[in-house]
């Protein structure tokens, strides 16, 4: 599981990285490009949230398992 978690981490930031310096400075051209992203971002958002609800709940777990 901690394998898991930390390659899905390294191949989002990967992938937030790669769409993040493949948008244009121009005002126009994003607002134009933003459109084709739209799905990409959606399912970076999606995993992004999984994510961090794997964290919460590991951190929810260790804190009762403590306790």
């Amino acid at each position: 599981m901690r394998k898991d978690l930390k390659d899905r981490t390294k191949a989002f930031a990967i992938t937030t990285w790669n769409l993040c310096s493949n948008i244009p400075k121009s005002r126009e051209f994003n607002a134009f490009i933003s459109r084709d992203n739209l799905a990409e971002m959606k399912a970076l958002h999606t995993e992004a949230s999984e994510i961090l609800a794997i964290i919460v709940s590991s951190i929810k777990t260790a804190r009762s398992n403590g306790k």
